[in-house]
């Protein structure tokens, strides 16, 4: 029985560890590609109400700053060569069969403009330290820069690797209801850092209750084994 318990308790560390790797606390919010950035959205899925889930998307702003809802274009897939950022904006249509979030919670303002945007945006692009262009083909893409092919990542790997705008996470924002977008209001600030030191601390608790329960769980096996060897 006892070799039971202490099955759980790896089994719960396990699942403790993985959490925390999943649902970081703090995470990269944008990724500067010269004068543009890409930026980490979480997207929640309003189709069920009782389960909650979500889709983690990038948009990026090649109008400026970070727009409001109807002018953003959402990233597939980045590279970088040299000086050169290169990638992949989703079509419309793309970007609703790729994330059912999106599809459930459709940007603010006129469907048909916020389409016309995204697809005016799709498609391949580029940015260097004096010059963007997007709306290209692979073709034109593979010329420009003469490549033999094309080895996009998830933008979530730059962003995760290079990033900066370090802040409480996309997740943890969702769950406490603070804005997606990079906090500026100090009220929102204060409570995420707040909320940051919290979830520490619960954490480390956890961790702490984990720990000590399987050192106690493998020395009562080890005193039970040399026991069972002394009686023997």
């Amino acid at each position: 029985m006892k070799k039971v318990f202490l099955g759980i308790n790896v089994i719960l560390l396990w699942i403790t560890i993985w959490h925390f790797y999943k649902f970081p606390i703090t995470e990269n919010m944008s990724l500067s590609l010269h004068n543009k950035k890409v930026y980490r959205r979480l997207i929640p899925n309003t189709i069920d109400p009782i389960v909650k889930s979500s889709d983690l998307l990038f948009n990026i702003n090649f109008g400026g700053e970070e727009q409001d809802d109807v002018g953003r274009a959402y990233v597939k897939g980045l590279m970088n060569k040299g000086d050169v950022w290169i990638g992949y904006v989703y079509s419309f249509d793309e970007l609703v069969k790729e994330s059912s979030a999106y599809a459930s919670n459709p940007p603010n303002g006129d469907g048909l403009v916020v389409e016309e945007y995204v697809n005016k945006h799709s498609g391949y692009f580029y940015v260097t330290s004096n010059e963007t262009k997007y709306h290209l083909t692979k073709e034109e893409i593979m010329r420009k820069f003469n490549l033999k092919k094309l080895s996009l990542k998830s933008p979530r790997f730059f962003v995760d690797k290079f990033g900066t705008d370090r802040e409480l996470s996309n997740w943890h924002k969702y769950t406490y209801e603070l804005p997606q977008s990079k906090l500026k209001d100090e009220k929102d600030i204060k409570n995420a850092k707040n909320i940051e030191k919290r979830i520490k601390r619960r954490r480390i608790l956890w961790l702490v209750i984990l720990i000590l329960c399987l050192k106690l769980q493998v020395s009562f096996l080890v005193k039970n084994k040399k026991e069972t060897i002394h009686n023997d």
